[in-house]
C-alpha cells in the first residue's frame, strides 16, 4: 500500500539531566516546510525505595506550523511501582487551543526479569 502523504524529514536535538531526585529535559523538532515543535519537562521522584517508587512528571510543548496560529498542550502524571514488579499510572493533558482535554490511567506487571536485567 502507497502512503497517502508526502515523505518528510525532521531534525532533533534533546538535553536531558538527571540525578536521584528527578530530571529536566528540553527538546527541540524542526519539521522542514511544516513545523517547529518545543517541549520542556520535569520528573520528580516523590519516593524513591527498593520496595515503592513514586514519581510525579509534567510537560509542556509548543507546536509553531509555518500555516496556522502556534498551539501548546500542557500536561502531567504520577507513576507509582512496587518492588520493581507491579505499577500504575495515571496522567491528564490539556490543549487549550483546541479545548481538548485527554485523561490517561494505566498499569503494568513485570512477568519476568533475570539477575541482568535493568529494574
Amino acid at each position: 500500500m502507497k502512503p497517502n502523504a508526502p515523505p518528510y524529514t525532521n531534525a532533533g536535538l534533546s538535553l536531558v539531566g538527571e540525578s536521584s531526585a528527578g530530571s529536566l529535559g528540553l527538546t527541540g523538532v524542526h519539521v522542514p516546510n511544516r513545523a517547529n515543535i518545543a517541549t520542556a519537562s520535569a520528573s520528580m521522584h516523590l519516593v524513591n525505595t527498593d520496595t515503592h517508587k513514586l514519581t510525579a512528571n509534567a510537560f509542556s510543548t509548543t507546536v509553531m506550523p509555518k500555516a496556522g496560529p502556534n498551539f501548546a498542550t500542557h500536561g502531567g502524571g504520577v507513576d507509582y511501582t512496587y518492588q520493581n514488579t507491579v505499577g500504575a499510572n495515571a496522567s491528564v493533558s490539556h490543549t487549550p487551543m483546541f479545548k481538548q482535554t485527554d485523561y490517561s490511567v494505566g498499569g503494568n506487571l513485570n512477568l519476568h526479569q533475570t539477575p541482568t536485567s535493568s529494574p
